[in-house]
């Protein structure tokens, strides 16, 4: 539901660009509204001034366009405006989050009592994590890690780089588990990571390709993406990805854009 209100407000605001420029193109333009007739293969342009109704020359085109352009920022404009009017009024009453407070809102006693149908972020929170951990409990990846790359959350990862992204995630209050399993159309794969943004409760997986320059592992990496599509886990809505060489490390700064953007 976060991500609904943040694609409005870009909408809105888009809008009342719109609006300041059709603000600006609607200011100085001719008197009276253009028609258009047709006389068997003829165009005819007509210029209607307060019902009276005079041939323009096609010699005028500069006219004929203005007056054209006059009736579609016109009514461009009306429909900026309606929507301005929805999107502004539906913003400032929309909630969402006012559900999830609810039940935190309660008294201890009261919540005992309770079995809240919209859960608060902190039992969210607690079922993905439980959900997660049970999982991993029965599959698990078995490729060796080297114990001595360790993150600052304590788990043993296979590269410099997954340790950067594990402690980017901390670091930013990112719930992740590292290669926690996740079964597609039967198969079971282990994504780096599995992520989950608490506001908008959308879980995301982040895949980091570290030897992209090396032609079989490039093979992999296609394979692997290709899976996530075939499973509707498209890149850019849940599937997020890093990549390096050998000359271009991973670069902190868009790692963290993408955090800011996708998962808080």
């Amino acid at each position: 539901m976060g991500e609904w209100r943040e694609e409005l407000e870009s909408r809105l605001q888009a809008d009342q660009d719109l609006q300041k420029q059709l603000a600006r193109l609607t200011a100085n333009v001719p008197e009276g509204m253009l028609e258009i007739h047709h006389q068997g293969a003829q165009v005819q342009y007509l210029l209607n001034l307060s019902g009276t109704r005079k041939y323009i020359s096609k010699t005028q085109m500069d006219t004929i366009k203005k007056l054209a352009e006059k009736s579609y920022h016109q009514k461009l404009k009306r429909q900026v405006d309606e929507e301005i009017t929805v999107l502004s009024r539906f913003l400032k009453d929309y909630h969402p989050e006012k559900q999830r407070e609810l039940f935190e809102a309660m008294s201890k006693d009261r919540q005992k009592l309770l079995n809240p149908l919209v859960l608060p972020n902190g039992q969210y929170l607690e079922q993905w994590r439980n959900t997660h951990e049970e999982a991993m409990k029965t599959h698990h990846n078995d490729f060796p890690v080297r114990e001595s790359l360790k993150t600052l959350n304590g788990e043993f990862v296979r590269s410099k780089s997954e340790k950067m992204l594990a402690d980017a995630f901390l670091h930013y209050g990112v719930p992740y588990y590292y290669e926690a399993p996740l079964k597609l159309a039967g198969r079971v794969i282990f994504p780096d990571f599995c992520l989950l943004n608490v506001r908008t409760r959308k879980e995301y997986y982040w895949e980091h390709f570290g030897l992209m320059d090396q032609a079989e592992y490039a093979e992999h990496f296609q394979d692997k993406v290709l899976w996530y599509e075939r499973n509707g886990i498209w890149p850019g809505e849940r599937l997020l990805m890093s990549f390096e060489t050998v000359n271009l490390p991973i670069d902190v700064n868009t790692v963290e854009s993408v955090i800011r953007k996708y998962l808080i």
